[in-house]
């Protein structure tokens, strides 16, 4: 899937603690607020580490959004073997799915950790990679990762 363009749709400056539901960290607070407007359209959200945890994945899924983003291996309520420091090889990957949550590990020069609603966690291509000599080669990567 390509995607032609990119543009903020929404955006909130912080002004500092304001009233939450406490059910929510801050992050997946503002993320519920941001995407209010599109519950139900099946859009899908990407986001970076701040906000990404199986608690944010779950509650967008349930309001009929897809969502995939990089994740912090130390956030509550994850597989087991996403916190484990699990040795992969270059261009291994391993995934566990927690309900309708996948997590998907990637090894590259450091091990890559994301949590993709959007994409099958069996699904993969190859991607070009550098090795230190300077060559190519071809590794597998997760679609997600891609």
């Amino acid at each position: 899937m390509a995607v032609d363009e990119s543009f903020i749709t929404q955006f909130e400056v912080y002004t500092g603690k304001a009233t939450q539901d406490s059910s929510f960290t801050l992050g997946e607070n503002v993320m519920l607020h941001l995407t209010e407007s599109y519950m139900q359209s099946h859009r899908l959200i990407v986001f970076d580490n701040f906000f990404t945890s199986y608690n944010l994945m779950k509650s967008l899924n349930e309001r009929g959004l897809f969502e995939v983003g990089t994740l912090r291996t130390n956030r509550m309520g994850l597989p087991g073997m996403i916190k484990k420091q699990d040795k992969l090889q270059w261009g291994q990957f391993m995934f566990k799915t927690k309900g309708c949550v996948p997590a998907i590990k990637w090894r590259d020069n450091k091990t890559v950790t994301i949590l993709s609603i959007y994409h099958s966690p069996k699904d993969v291509t190859f991607v070009n990679r550098k090795n230190r000599d300077g060559t190519s080669s071809e590794v597998f990567c997760p679609k997600a990762v891609s």
